[in-house]
């Protein structure tokens, strides 16, 4: 094998390992998978979540910016647009279970929040 081959064969296989094989990109397709920033209100005033979703067929999994300074599991749904999914954070008071419930249109997001015990409201997100 020629040295030019070599160094191509490398390269090649060093950009599958940063960028992932197409069957990984496929299997997180869908409208609710990306990056999102969701804001909304709680009892304790304005807010926001960074989240990073991933969706295989209506399964929706992924990681949020926990206000403590680390990342909690979010786990759910994406079905048509619809979008069902919660994560359950470390809280002065104890474990604390969020929940969004809402719909995703482009890369907007948009529906209610509900933080367990504490009452709820509105949230909206942008997909990055």
């Amino acid at each position: 094998m020629t040295m030019n081959r070599l160094v191509m064969i490398a390269a090649l296989g060093s950009l599958s390992v940063l960028f992932g094989s197409a069957s990984a990109v496929a299997a997180d397709g869908g409208p609710c998978a990306g990056v999102w920033t969701l804001e909304f209100e709680t009892p304790m005033g304005p807010s926001s979540v960074r989240m990073t979703l991933t969706q295989n067929g209506e399964q929706l999994t992924g990681k949020a910016a926990d206000p403590m300074g680390g990342e909690v599991d979010v786990t759910g749904t994406c079905k048509d647009g619809a979008v069902e999914m919660s994560e359950t954070v470390n809280s002065p008071m104890g474990e604390l279970k969020i929940e969004f419930i809402g719909k995703v249109t482009g890369k907007s997001m948009s529906g209610s929040v509900v933080f367990g015990d504490f009452g709820g409201g509105d949230f909206t997100g942008k997909k990055e």
